[in-house]
């Protein structure tokens, strides 16, 4: 490996095929899915951090620190999340998308959500709570079931906690914030009598099959972190997970571009889509080619937790 900085020009570079193949072939991360930029960027950060100015130096830290392989590993899943982030956004998915759900087929069955890539569970809670807000809370148990899934395991734990510190809620207005979280010492923690509605688990958008029979599925800000042919891989398991005329709400900065077949805009400022019928037979999950990745089935490690023993 060459000497000097890693700098995110998009260019195939041997050093970066090397820690791409470290990194998968140790069980950490395929990044190798990611924009270049972002192992590039996060890399940056930890030699500063070490005090390391060769890559050909932190390469071999690499090699030999499997504590260092994770750290860096975690850092590339880091992402900015609040609750309810872009508020007007949320609240024309409250009044045009989630009315509609709720009503439809005269407002009985069960609504199925999946918030993909969920980080630390701002969003699912965000959409456990605006659900609420439209249901008394026997209703909302009985109906709702939301799938908060990410790839990385370590966020997926604290989401499922569902503590964040006064911080954390310091943007949710006050009346939700009395009326969803209870204090437990120094934390909040989201209503215990209404979490068995939300279901986390650990889940790899590229890799793994998607869910199915989604209404509405939630993916904000994610999408941008991948590479082109990562993202087609994605939005098409997206199309396959929605059930015709579900909903997609995209971040502020993605767009579907060149998938008119399969999803119709609903609202071009607030990202939000709908999933068109299928044409000539049931909905498949076309396999988009990635050198070296192939779809895997869901596995016990990689499963949506239910709490439940597997079979």
């Amino acid at each position: 490996m060459g000497e000097g900085r890693y700098t995110g020009n998009g260019r195939s570079r041997p050093e970066r095929a090397a820690l791409v193949r470290l990194l998968r072939d140790s069980g950490e991360v395929d990044v190798g899915c990611y924009k270049p930029v972002l192992l590039d960027r996060q890399m940056e950060v930890r030699m500063s951090v070490l005090g390391i100015s060769s890559p050909a130096a932190y390469h071999r830290l690499l090699v030999t620190s499997g504590a260092e392989r994770e750290v860096l590993a975690h850092r590339l899943f880091v992402g900015v999340t609040s609750f309810f982030r872009d508020p007007d956004a949320w609240e024309f998915l409250r009044s045009a998308v989630l009315a509609g759900l709720l009503a439809r087929d005269g407002g009985g069955r069960e609504i199925r959500v999946w918030s993909a890539g969920c980080c630390t569970g701002q969003e699912a809670y965000s959409l456990a709570i605006a659900l609420a807000e439209a249901l008394d809370p026997q209703e909302y148990l009985r109906r709702v079931k939301i799938f908060a899934t990410d790839a990385d395991h370590e966020a997926v734990q604290a989401a499922r906690s569902g503590l964040y510190d006064e911080q954390e809620l310091g943007e949710l207005p006050a009346g939700l914030r009395a009326k969803y979280f209870v204090r437990q010492g120094r934390m909040l923690c989201f209503r215990p009598d209404l979490r068995p509605a939300v279901v986390f688990g650990r889940h790899d958008l590229v890799h793994d099959v998607p869910l199915s029979r989604i209404d509405l599925l939630v993916c904000r800000n994610t999408l941008l972190y991948f590479s082109p042919q990562a993202r087609d891989r994605i939005t098409d398991g997206f199309h396959f997970a929605l059930r015709e005329g579900g909903f997609l709400f995209l971040g502020n900065a993605e767009l579907l571009l060149n998938r008119r077949d399969q999803f119709e805009l609903v609202h071009p400022r607030r990202h939000v889509y709908r999933r068109r019928p299928d044409r000539g037979g049931p909905p498949r999950a076309r396999k988009v080619p990635l050198p070296g990745v192939p779809v895997r089935p869901v596995t016990q490690g990689h499963s949506v937790h239910t709490g439940r023993a597997p079979r």
